[in-house]
């Protein structure tokens, strides 16, 4: 896991001096996290809280990728 710092993009219309630039920092997932059996190909949620402007969100969608492991790393 990590600790995510976003910022909002320029072309969004929110960053303004009254609101600022930067998102809340979230925690996420780090690349190539290993997960238990998903029935869905995604995971996540959009994020919520994550701005003082309660319009602006972060997307914390990811793809999941499947494979067999036997548990064998030799």
């Amino acid at each position: 896991m990590f600790t995510r710092y976003g910022k909002i993009g320029a072309a969004s219309g929110f960053e303004t001096k009254e609101f600022g630039y930067l998102k809340k920092p979230i925690l996420m997932m780090k690349p190539g996290a290993f997960f238990t059996e998903q029935k869905k190909s995604y995971a996540g949620l959009l994020i919520p809280d994550v701005h003082i402007n309660p319009s602006v969100k972060h997307s914390g969608y990811t793809k999941l990728l499947g494979i067999n492991w036997n548990g064998d790393i030799s």
